[in-house]
């Protein structure tokens, strides 16, 4: 009987070692590369110019804010000169547009004498219309007056006689009322006792009648109605409406109307 031999195991071929793995340290762990120590002259002077030019960029701001607070009030009082300055000028176009509206108004005037006479001047170059003077007694409340519908231009006052002897009439009235007197024309213009008394009685009444002074109200060629009062304070009256003949002149150049 034959003996079986064992088969030999095969012989494993040799295997090169595999290289070791390096081992990877903790960062805490890892060298660093040696830096070179800054020197402690280059951080100052680092420090030092940082502050300087922090301290230029406030100053140039400043400055800059000190120029613009100037450039502000020099606007603010230039534009209060302006402000000023318009107002004035329409304060002067205001006065110069009155003054071209009051122009021939202010020529107009009306006046009393110690004797008693009423006196008128136009002393514009257009005549005025619808003319009223009127005389108010502020006492015993009589009132008179005087019309006309055209006063042309004059370089003499007008005397209005019938306004004057209206109210030498009046004056020699009251004077005969206070008297109980009773007296004529022949009286006034003739020696008489009567007369005499009612001229005695005039001559001391009289300066407190024209006191009381006249007034006037009359339309300029424009339409304005104006009153210049017993004191001589000019003042406007209602605006007219303007006529057809005031639109085509109305014969202003001529003083007289259609």
């Amino acid at each position: 009987m034959v003996r079986a031999q064992p088969t030999p195991e095969p012989t494993p071929f040799p295997t090169a070692p595999s290289p070791p793995v390096p081992t990877q340290l903790p960062a805490e762990t890892q060298p660093t590369a040696p830096t070179a120590p800054v020197p402690q002259d280059a951080l100052g002077w680092t420090d030092q110019l940082t502050a300087w030019a922090t301290l230029g960029t406030a100053g140039v701001a400043a400055i800059a804010l000190i120029f613009a607070a100037r450039a502000a009030r020099a606007a603010i009082r230039t534009n209060a000169q302006q402000a000023q300055q318009l107002r004035q000028l329409e304060i002067e176009a205001t006065e110069r547009r009155e003054q071209t509206v009051r122009e021939q108004a202010s020529l107009v005037c009306v006046w009393i004498a110690d004797d008693l006479g009423v006196w008128l001047t136009n002393a514009s170059t257009q005549p005025i219309y619808d003319v009223t003077v009127a005389y108010i007694h502020r006492s015993n409340g009589l009132i008179e007056s005087w019309s006309k519908s055209v006063v042309a231009p004059n370089t003499i006052s007008m005397w209005l006689d019938d306004l004057t002897a209206t109210l030498s009439r009046r004056l020699a009235d009251a004077v005969a009322r206070s008297k109980n007197l009773n007296y004529t024309e022949y009286d006034l213009s003739h020696v008489t006792a009567v007369g005499d008394q009612i001229r005695d009685g005039i001559a001391q009444a009289k300066p407190s009648w024209v006191e009381n002074g006249v007034e006037i109200q009359f339309r300029d060629v424009g339409g304005r109605r104006w009153r210049r009062s017993a004191a001589g304070a000019l003042l406007p009256l209602e605006l007219d409406p303007p006529s057809a003949n005031d639109a085509q002149g109305g014969g202003c150049a001529t003083g007289i109307r259609s």
